[in-house]
């Protein structure tokens, strides 16, 4: 075998060995890209895990849901949830949880987190506890009127800027 065709097999090879060593970079860049996902995941999942365990830590309740009675319907007022006196802060909590970027939570919060979202949040609290443990047709049909304007009321007040736009 000649000199130049020895080297000229050997160049072949060194081409073939660094396009498998290419190849193989990919695939690794691809398993981290898997992993950085993976570990994305993660922090979202102990943030959300931190934040209910704050606020099952802060808030003392009866476990039994059965044992909360309901006010009764006001026409003027919602009521609150028992056990949980600030629902603007649980949606802001909910928010959190979620790991939304900053640019979506620009146009996010101020939809999620107004007096229509909490007044919606807490009719279908009471509705859904009416309908499930104490049956009471008049005061769940007044409460599903309310949360229906108020739900129309809130898309509507956010369709005419660029973030209704977005929603």
């Amino acid at each position: 075998m000649s000199f130049s065709k020895s080297i000229e097999e050997l160049y072949s090879k060194i081409k073939l060995h660094a396009s498998i060593m290419s190849q193989e970079q990919s695939k690794n860049k691809n398993a981290e890209s898997v992993f950085d996902d993976m570990n994305i995941y993660k922090m979202y999942v102990q943030r959300a895990h931190r934040i209910m365990k704050e606020q099952s830590e802060a808030v003392s309740r009866s476990l039994d849901i059965k044992d909360y009675d309901y006010p009764g319907f006001d026409a003027v007022e919602d009521t609150d949830i028992p056990g949980h006196p600030d629902a603007l802060q649980h949606l802001d909590s909910v928010s959190e949880a979620q790991g939304f970027n900053s640019g979506f939570l620009k146009i996010w919060r101020p939809f999620f987190l107004c007096d229509l979202s909490v007044a919606v949040l807490k009719d279908t609290f009471w509705w859904f506890f009416l309908h499930r443990f104490k049956p009471n047709v008049e005061e769940e049909s007044q409460l599903f009127d309310r949360i229906s304007g108020a739900f129309v009321s809130l898309l509507m007040s956010r369709s005419d800027g660029p973030e209704g736009q977005a929603l």
